[in-house]
């Protein structure tokens, strides 16, 4: 469905699939604020070598060193859920 400030107000949306490998850390950030215009309590993505560059870039590299730690077990949907 068409979704509104009013359809999304208290979710939080996860985003997910292939074309995550294809954004940039702040497209992310992009779409995570579009999430709020919609009324969303939170956006995510799952940890992303674009996020670890950026993170790096930024005079991060700690934590992009920890996040790639606990990617797999941490920032990623869960094995098996269902949307």
């Amino acid at each position: 469905g068409i979704l509104t400030v009013k359809g999304g107000t208290g979710a939080i949306l996860e985003y997910f699939g292939p074309g995550v490998e294809t954004l940039s850390a702040t497209g992310m950030a992009t779409i995570c604020n579009m999430g709020a215009e919609i009324g969303a309590t939170s956006s995510v993505f799952p940890f992303t070598e674009a996020q670890a560059a950026f993170l790096t870039a930024t005079g991060r590299a700690g934590a992009a060193a920890m996040a790639r730690r606990y990617a797999r077990d941490l920032l990623q949907a869960d094995e098996g859920c269902r949307y």
